[in-house]
């Protein structure tokens, strides 16, 4: 059998497992309390999603798939006091990423400008628990409360982390995928093209 018959079909075969791949259990999280969720972040605000972008790979989307989600702060407990914050996180909660709306306020719990499932991120009207125990919070607009640096300033942008005590399934490597399949379609490509010698 010739190269390129061999390399085509499994350059396909990878490219269709990356497409339909996704961690076949869900997240699972070691829960916090209020206060030991607020005393792991460094950031601790409520905000409306103003935005959000997710950035899918070169062969389609993965409940991995980095995204960025802007907010318009009104109450800051730790952190920046700035007007507009942006966040990372993961796209799907299969993989404790958060699932922002558009519209809608959030009490947010972030460390290294991430978020997610385990960090007790939630809907205003499904946190008021955490709203009572955090009391008080400040007027965005304001100086830093000094117990962090800007969130948005974060050396790894493109790179959600794991939270601590995130149980997430792994994922594909992404980038090793895409990088894999486009190099067996370039080898089959470029077998496919050479003339061939007569004997």
């Amino acid at each position: 059998m010739s190269m390129i018959r061999m390399a085509l079909p499994l350059a396909v075969v990878m490219l269709l497992i990356h497409v339909n791949v996704e961690p076949a259990s869900a997240c699972s999280c070691i829960e916090l309390t209020p206060a030991e969720a607020f005393e792991r972040a460094d950031a601790v605000f409520v905000g409306e999603v103003t935005a959000f972008k997710v950035r899918s790979g070169l062969f389609g989307k993965s409940s991995i798939d980095p995204t960025t989600v802007q907010f318009a702060v009104s109450e800051v407990w730790k952190g920046p006091r700035q007007e507009s914050m942006t966040i990372r996180t993961v796209r799907s909660e299969v993989s404790c990423g958060f699932e922002f709306d558009e519209g809608l306020k959030y009490l947010v719990y972030a460390r290294d400008g991430q978020t997610g499932l385990c960090d007790r991120t939630a809907l205003t009207i499904r946190a008021s628990g955490d709203l009572d125990a955090l009391g008080e919070g400040w007027q965005p607009g304001g100086e830093s409360d000094g117990s962090s640096e800007d969130v948005t300033q974060s050396k790894d942008a493109e790179s959600p982390r794991s939270s601590p005590g995130c149980n997430a399934p792994a994922g594909p490597d992404r980038n090793r995928i895409d990088f894999a399949a486009l190099g067996l379609l370039a080898g089959a490509v470029i077998l496919g093209a050479r003339p061939k010698r007569r004997l």
